[in-house]
C-alpha cells in the first residue's frame, strides 16, 4: 500500500513562513500571472462546487453504471452509492486505489484546454482497494480497482465492453500543467527573494486497452511541479 504521505497536497515554503504570494516579484510577476487567473479562479470555483449538500446526489447521478459492473464484477456487494464512503478523506488532492483510507476528496483540474472537478471516492476491503472517480464537466465517471493479491490495476469504464478489450497493460504517469497552485521563495525578506512558481501535477493511471488504443484516467493532482 502507499505511504498516505505521498497523496499531501503539500504547501510551499512560502506560504509556511506567512509571506503573500502577490507581494514577492512586483509588477512583473502579477503581469505573468495574468494570463493564468481566469483559468485559476474556474479550477478554484469548481472545487467549492461539489460540498457535503450536492456531493451524494451529483455521485449518484454519475456512477449508475460504473457501479453496476463493479457490483458485477464482485469488487463490491451491491450496486449501490452506500457501499462508498461519502465523508471527508484525509488533506490530498489525490486519492488513488491503493490507498487504505476511506473518503471522499474533491480537486479539478484543466487538461487539453478542459477544465472539469474531479470528484474522488476510495474503498478499501480484504481484497480490494477501490478509487472512484467522477468528472461532472466532461459527463465522465470509472473506477481504478487495485487487487491485493496479485498487486494489479484494473479500470472499470462503463464506456467500454471488457469482454472485447483483449490483454491491458496498465502503469502510472504524472504530467506537469501550466496551472500555477503555489509559489515559493528560496531567499524570503531579501530584495531578491527569487520566487519561483509551483505549477499543478496530474497523476493518471495509463491504459493500453487493446481495440480501444491508449487511455489515461486521472486519480488526482499534486501541487509540486517546478
Amino acid at each position: 500500500m502507499s505511504n498516505s504521505n505521498d497523496r499531501i497536497n503539500r504547501r510551499s515554503v512560502l506560504k509556511s513562513l506567512g509571506i503573500a504570494a502577490t507581494a514577492v516579484g512586483g509588477a512583473g510577476v502579477g503581469s505573468a500571472q495574468s494570463g493564468r487567473k481566469v483559468a485559476k479562479d474556474e479550477v478554484q470555483t469548481l472545487k467549492a462546487r461539489y460540498t457535503s449538500a450536492t456531493l451524494r446526489s451529483t455521485v449518484e447521478e454519475r456512477t449508475r453504471d460504473v457501479i453496476t459492473q463493479l457490483a458485477e464484477a464482485g469488487y463490491i456487494s451491491t450496486a449501490s452509492v452506500d457501499e462508498f464512503d461519502l465523508g471527508e478523506a484525509p488533506e490530498g488532492a489525490r486519492l488513488s486505489a491503493r490507498d487504505e483510507e476511506e473518503g471522499t476528496g474533491v480537486t479539478a483540474f484543466r487538461k487539453d484546454g478542459k477544465t472539469t472537478a474531479h470528484i474522488m471516492i476510495s474503498k478499501d476491503t480484504d481484497d480490494y482497494g477501490i478509487g472512484l472517480y467522477v468528472q461532472p464537466q466532461l459527463d465522465r465517471s470509472y473506477a481504478v480497482v487495485y487487487s491485493k493479491a496479485d498487486e494489479t490495476q484494473t479500470v472499470v469504464d462503463p464506456t467500454k465492453d471488457v469482454s472485447t478489450q483483449g490483454e491491458v497493460v496498465c502503469w502510472t504517469e504524472t504530467s506537469c500543467t501550466n496551472d500555477e497552485c503555489d509559489w515559493f521563495c528560496l531567499n524570503p525578506g531579501s530584495s531578491n527573494p527569487q520566487c519561483h512558481a509551483v505549477y499543478t501535477e496530474i497523476e493518471e493511471q495509463c491504459c493500453d486497452e487493446g481495440i480501444y488504443g491508449t487511455n489515461c484516467y486521472q486519480q488526482g493532482t499534486n501541487c509540486n511541479c517546478q
